[in-house]
């Protein structure tokens, strides 16, 4: 009989470490360094096991992927020098681009793991995540802090929901399609009940809208029915979200052709309501607005934003506001960042590529495509960071999980794509 060295027993599966820490590495937001770019626990995984693939000659860059970004590149450079901003603004950016993307796209495409079972690892991590979060709730509400929401680790809610959403639209997904909800799965969906965030109704309430058949009118309408009533009622029950509702609906802009003689009073006290979601919402959108104006169709180049919310945002609130520069650096939504940044051809291009890879045949599995959309959703609306740790890792998920599923379709007999 053959006996196993203890070295053998337990070598290290490469492939499995590999897997493991990038989809842990999607919630490590915890900064180890405060500057130009917010340095996280997660870059360091992300940076060492680059290097360790780069040793191994598996850190590959497909050709398109290399064309992309050397046009993103370009038209940033020309974009910037038009709009007399920094061309080292863009620097960050493209590095950061760059890495995430190259890293993402090599470790998701080099697996022995399909993308289902990296979901399901994924997944995993976001259970661990949520039941760490607990204890930590439990403890803050002990201690009188009644206005505290389920975070987990991370800074505040929201950011707790973009890293997470995509496990709770999974399990959600497969609730419906197998009828079966899995209990590991609970302690994750139930946290979005004490997060009180309105980013997580309505991720929860596209997932919704996406388990409709959309072939059934009958049935498009029971989901938007759903939804709207879910939504009714969370907005009842929640003052958070009656707050920020309110205050967005509420909101007057007040820009510089405003009454002369009142301008300065507006501006030191601007009426954006009484919450900083509303102000950098707001503020966020006019000055990319006015960017936008000015060079609509490539924008003002990558990393500009903050340049652009230094010239126009004190046309509507004076710097000395305490809110002042709140979201200066991602313009607080994808699409604003896209539309002051890169202009109509960046948000053209995004929608394109979310359309086209989106498209996934009909007799083919479409739950990985709809886990990832309504976290694609909340990104463009509401956080503008183009490598925050989670982005590439499902973004890349969703270009390979389009790529595979083309593939298994045209390699099926024409009698069973019917």
């Amino acid at each position: 009989m053959k006996q196993v060295t203890p070295q053998a027993r337990y070598a290290v599966d490469f492939d499995q470490y590999i897997v493991l820490s990038t989809s842990l590495s999607v919630f490590l937001w915890q900064v180890l360094y405060a500057g130009v770019i917010n340095f996280y626990v997660g870059y360091v995984v992300v940076l060492v096991n680059s290097a360790l693939l780069l040793a191994r000659g598996t850190l590959v860059v497909h050709r398109f992927h290399a064309y992309f970004l050397g046009c993103l590149a370009l038209f940033s450079v020309l974009a910037a020098i038009v709009t007399h901003n920094p061309v080292r603004a863009m620097i960050a950016q493209i590095l950061g681009v760059s890495t995430f993307s190259i890293y993402h796209y090599s470790v998701l495409h080099g697996t022995k793991y399909s993308l289902l079972k990296v979901m399901k690892i994924y997944s995993g991590w976001a259970t661990l995540t949520a039941v760490w979060g607990y204890p930590l709730w439990l403890y803050h509400k002990a201690h009188g802090e009644t206005l505290y929401r389920f975070c987990s680790w991370f800074a505040e809610p929201s950011h707790y929901v973009y890293a997470t959403l995509p496990a709770a639209s999974f399990a959600l997904l497969r609730w419906h399609s197998e009828k079966k909800l899995e209990y590991s799965s609970i302690p994750l969906l139930f946290s979005y009940v004490l997060a009180d965030s309105s980013t997580a109704y309505l991720g929860v309430g596209i997932t919704v809208l996406l388990m409709a058949d959309f072939r059934s009118i009958k049935r498009v309408l029971m989901a938007v029915t759903f939804c709207a009533v879910a939504a009714y009622g969370a907005y009842s029950l929640s003052s958070n979200l009656q707050l920020r509702v309110n205050d967005t609906l509420s909101t007057e802009i007040k820009t510089e052709t405003s009454d002369a003689l009142s301008q300065a009073a507006r501006t030191e006290n601007p009426d954006f309501g009484a919450n900083a979601t509303t102000f950098a919402l707001v503020t966020n959108g006019y000055v990319a607005w006015r960017a936008f104006l000015t060079s609509p169709l490539f924008g003002s180049g990558l990393g500009t934003h903050t340049y652009s919310y230094d010239k126009y945002s004190t046309e509507i609130v004076s710097p000395t506001f305490i809110l002042w520069g709140l979201n200066r650096d991602d313009a607080n939504s994808l699409v604003l960042r896209l539309m002051s940044e890169t202009g109509m051809v960046g948000l053209l291009a995004v929608l394109f590529l979310i359309i086209y890879f989106g498209r996934i045949p009909a007799h083919l599995p479409t739950i990985i495509r709809n886990a990832i959309l309504p976290y694609f959703a909340l990104r463009l609306i509401r956080f503008g960071a183009y490598f925050s740790l989670e982005n590439f890792f499902f973004i890349m998920i969703y270009g390979l999980n389009f790529l595979q599923n083309r593939a298994r379709a045209r390699a099926l007999p024409s009698s069973d794509r019917e």
